[in-house]
């Protein structure tokens, strides 16, 4: 069952995917540059900061409240179970990912896990977007 929504919704929930992307964005490459600074020798306190159990909880939290946001209610209002299926996979990957960091300590695991669950979270983000874009408004 599709639902109507006012176009200042649309926006909103435009917004939520973009918000979303970006965040996935800045979790994949705030992987990809600790990778590349324990690569080229990065120690001390900028590799540590960089590389901090607290700056993944602070990547984490958002991504999540974004993702819990705006996949159920987008697909509430384009009916395809898509983007849902994929947020979840992505957020669980990054979930595990976390547990891997935060409890295990295996860092290269963790950031691969991580790209790939910030890189579907990515696409989710632009299928609801997509999706959202053309119902009638």
């Amino acid at each position: 069952m599709l639902y109507y929504h006012p176009p200042f919704v649309e926006v909103r929930l435009a917004v939520r995917d973009i918000i979303g992307t970006i965040l996935s964005s800045l979790c994949i490459i705030h992987c990809v540059l600790s990778a590349v600074l324990l690569l080229l020798g990065g120690t001390g306190l900028v590799s540590a900061t960089w590389h901090s159990s607290e700056i993944h909880l602070i990547f984490f939290l958002p991504v999540l409240l974004v993702a819990t946001l705006s996949f159920p209610h987008a697909k509430r209002q384009h009916g395809n179970n898509q983007p849902l299926v994929y947020g979840v996979i992505g957020m669980a990957l990054l979930t595990i990912s976390l547990m891997l960091e935060l409890i295990w300590h295996l860092h290269v695991l963790e950031t691969i896990l991580t790209v790939i669950g910030g890189g579907i979270l990515i696409y989710a983000h632009q299928m609801n977007r997509r999706l959202s874009e053309m119902q009638p408004s």
